[in-house]
């Protein structure tokens, strides 16, 4: 027991035994691969020749087009500034970094927490857990999810620097103020999620101080709302000079959560009763962590149904404990609220999640989860120091077991991909995800085999959800890559008939038609899509260039011409024109065309280099 207690209050040797479990634990994915979403990292970040103030250009990007996280962007953006290209084993070893500073940046919060007697041992304790619990191997293994550590790090210590200004004299707690709030800045400028510190914090003064700090707490409750009020919603309008493009956002799709358009309230607490079920499952057992859910792998039963009251059930007793902590048990109400603080906006009940639900998702509520392990433990063993923290440690060398191989999955897409999917038979979009996944390895390889489990996972897609268009459009691209025509045009014509809105389906059909010398059918197509959306150069093209291969150059010229004194917002007749007079040998009027269809928006690496 008086080992324990040296080894606790012994600060930075705990640090160092933190940062060689965290390196033992996940160093190895330094030489992994990109994996899983990892691609949206390195969509347009700049570009080294872009300097130091190409850098700070994220701040007026979206991520994905439609969230703002310039804080992930810019670290990414970063490591391009200093290695010269995206390099994987950079970012895998940032993403260890970044982690263990999490966890040590959580060691030292809880120092200074009033937590009594056993603070250190408990500081110690706690953070083993976090550092090693399994559900956190999908956030430091998918470099994408490197918005969650950051967020979270930068929460915690805005946590930290706050409670440290209550030890502080009154000019030095204003400064300290400032820099908390720089960091929740920070926080919610990585990812959203960060937002649940604006209750964590006065939770956290409330439940130690009181109500002789309500004034403190509810201060920064305010300041902390209004924050990301302004940093999340009304900066990014500021900042980036175009709105956002409604039909870039990516909305939460049906396949991806068919809970979304539930109606009334008792569906709602059904659907959160059951979203927290298996987020305390993914907290308790440290198995089953797949790479996506969705649709239909995650069943929504009525309300009355006895899972659903089940869960319901289980909710109510957690609530119930949480209240009788707050009354008796300091550590415990700390671990059972924080849980239940974490999980709020993913429970599907204030807004709907991508995917159900998801790992990463209660990479926050992990801590008050952990939290929750130690009280109990003390609890168990409230006066036998050494049979507490032996239990720690055989409950942390479990899940770091747990942990170590699951973290080996994520060494690529295809390992990860192979590893879960059979546990995903009835997930729309875990399908979907594996058959893209699999076409791009073929448009590398060119091995055929990747082409069969591409046709593969993309049958069992449509098979789980047959009403969808993008994934009858999927396994019809993938026919034709085998060469079966007739396939491929029979899942087109589905996919046109499942989404009469969009004209993708109606396009390849076209480009079908055209290939086997069917003009007139493929420019009825063409031409039904040009009516939809006036603004499309690329059927014009199509169309020009059919008219060409059967009538003639003459007709070309007047189709276009005819075209250009109509159609004035058009770049494609002048295009179209210009590559004419190319293959008549007119340069001259050639590069005319050209430069007025760069004029009207063509993008300038379209014009043929010697003409430029």
């Amino acid at each position: 027991m008086i080992l324990m207690e040296k080894l606790s209050e012994r600060k930075w040797l705990v640090v160092v035994i933190l940062i060689l479990i965290g390196l033992f634990l996940y160093f190895p994915t330094i030489q992994y691969n990109y994996a899983l979403d990892d691609y949206f990292i390195n969509t347009e970040l700049p570009q080294k020749e872009q300097g130091i103030e190409g850098l700070f250009s994220v701040f007026k990007t979206r991520f994905n087009k439609s969230d703002y996280r310039p804080i992930l962007t810019l670290s990414y953006a970063i490591e391009n500034y200093f290695s010269g290209s995206p390099n994987p084993a950079v970012s895998h070893g940032v993403n260890v970094v970044l982690y263990i500073l999490l966890c040590i940046s959580i060691y030292f919060l809880l120092l200074q927490l009033p937590l009594g007697e056993h603070r250190n041992i408990f500081a110690v304790a706690i953070t083993l857990l976090f550092l090693t619990h399994p559900i956190h191997t999908n956030v430091v293994c998918n470099l994408k999810s490197r918005d969650n550590i950051l967020s979270m790090l930068f929460g915690i210590l805005s946590c930290w620097v706050i409670f440290q200004s209550f030890n502080k004299k009154k000019n030095t707690s204003i400064l300290l103020y400032l820099l908390a709030s720089l960091l929740f800045i920070l926080a919610i400028l990585s990812k959203y999620d960060a937002v649940s510190i604006v209750l964590f914090l006065p939770f956290l003064i409330l439940l130690f101080y009181g109500k002789e700090m309500w004034k403190q707490a509810a201060f920064i409750f305010i300041l902390f709302f209004f924050l990301q009020v302004f940093f999340y919603s009304i900066l990014p309008n500021l900042l980036i000079a175009s709105p956002v493009n409604e039909k870039a956002i990516t909305y939460v799709t049906y396949t991806e959560n068919p809970f979304f358009d539930v109606g009334n309230l008792f569906s709602k607490i059904a659907m959160a009763a059951v979203t927290f079920f298996y987020y305390l499952k993914f907290l308790l057992v440290p198995y089953g962590y797949w790479y996506y859910f969705g649709y239909d792998q995650v069943v929504l039963y009525p309300f009355f149904s006895w899972q659903t009251l089940l869960c319901v059930s289980l909710g109510i007793v957690f609530l119930v404990c949480s209240i009788y902590a707050w009354m008796k048990d300091k550590l415990l109400a700390l671990g059972l609220i924080s849980t239940l603080i974490f999980l709020v906006y993913c429970l599907n009940f204030i807004v709907p999640v991508a995917g159900i639900i998801a790992d990463r998702y209660a990479f926050m509520a992990s801590l008050g989860f952990c939290i929750t392990i130690i009280a109990i433990l003390h609890k168990i063993n409230p006066k036998n120091t050494t049979l507490f923290f032996l239990s720690t440690i055989v409950i942390a060398s479990i899940w770091f077991a747990f942990s170590y191989q699951r973290s080996k999955v994520w060494k690529d897409s295809i390992t990860l991909i192979e590893n879960d999917i059979p546990h995903l038979e009835k997930s729309y979009e875990a399908q979907r995800i594996a058959a893209m996944t699999y076409m791009e390895k073929y448009d590398k390889t060119i091995d055929r085999n990747y082409l069969q489990h591409a046709l593969k996972h993309i049958q069992k897609a449509n098979k789980i959800y047959p009403s969808n268009s993008v994934c009858h459009i999927f396994e019809g691209i993938i026919y034709y890559k085998m060469g079966n025509t007739q396939n491929a045009l029979h899942q087109y014509k589905i996919a046109q008939q499942n989404d009469t809105i969009n004209t993708e389906a109606t396009e390849l059909i076209a480009d079908l038609y055209y290939e086997q010398k069917k003009m007139e059918d493929a420019v009825v197509l063409y031409q039904s899509i040009y009516n939809k959306d006036t603004t499309n150069n690329g059927v014009i093209n199509k169309i020009s260039t059919i008219i060409y291969e059967s009538v003639g150059a003459d007709s070309v010229l007047k189709y276009n011409n005819n075209l250009i004194q109509t159609q004035q917002h058009l770049f494609a007749p002048y295009e179209n024109l210009g590559y004419l007079f190319l293959l008549k040998n007119d340069t001259i009027l050639a590069k005319k065309y050209f430069n007025d269809a760069v004029l009207k928006g063509m993008n300038p690496q379209g014009v043929p280099t010697f003409i430029q």
